[in-house]
């Protein structure tokens, strides 16, 4: 075989390479992919801004009026603040919530991080269970809260049957000051627990 039918035949087996092409396409694709990829996000972003950012903002205007029902705000300024500030459960109000954020910090992960660690173990209905633990954060707050009003309820609620069933002393529950607050963290941690599972 000569050297010249092998050079035909090797450019044969070899495909062309295409043009690459003019710089004005490739810039024009580019934007389109863009303006295309700013539309997808510009939904999510106008939902962003409605429920998140405006009433943000809406807060704080509003925490300098005065509303009274059937006439227009008024601005006061400050005068709200100071109200607040003067107000005797104002640090009532500062240690339930720092009692709160402490509780849920310490609860919420702690509680999740052992759950992850046992449905990572599980051997049999591994995802039934991972459905179960993250169940609570697809169900609607109002459904939610209804839950918990009937199960915390101190007449004939859930958890008061429950402690009957057993013989032990009943509880008020969210409506007791000695236990409103482990109340309410227990159902922060329930509510928010698939989420952090999922994560761990």
């Amino acid at each position: 075989m000569t050297k010249t039918a092998e050079r035909q035949r090797t450019a044969r087996a070899v495909p062309p390479v295409p043009a690459p092409a003019p710089a004005g396409d490739r810039g024009r694709r580019r934007l389109i992919d863009q303006v295309r990829a700013y539309a997808f996000l510009l939904g999510g972003l106008l939902c962003f801004v409605l429920f998140s950012w405006y009433p943000a903002i809406r807060a704080v205007v509003i925490a300098f009026q005065k509303y009274t029902p059937g006439s227009p705000p008024q601005w006061v300024g400050t005068a709200n603040f100071t109200r607040v500030w003067h107000d005797p459960d104002f640090a009532a109000a500062w240690r339930n919530t720092l009692c709160f954020t402490l509780l849920a910090l310490l609860i919420g992960f702690a509680v999740p991080f052992l759950l992850a660690l046992v449905l990572n173990e599980l051997r049999h209905a591994k995802a039934f269970f991972r459905v179960v633990v993250y169940l609570p954060v697809m169900i609607p707050p109002v459904v939610s809260a209804l839950l918990w009003k009937w199960f915390y309820d101190p007449g004939a609620g859930l958890a008061n049957e429950a402690l009957r069933f057993v013989h032990l002393p009943t509880s008020n529950w969210s409506n007791g000051t000695d236990t409103a607050l482990v109340s309410l963290v227990i159902v922060a941690t329930w509510a928010n627990m698939g989420g952090t599972v999922l994560v761990y």
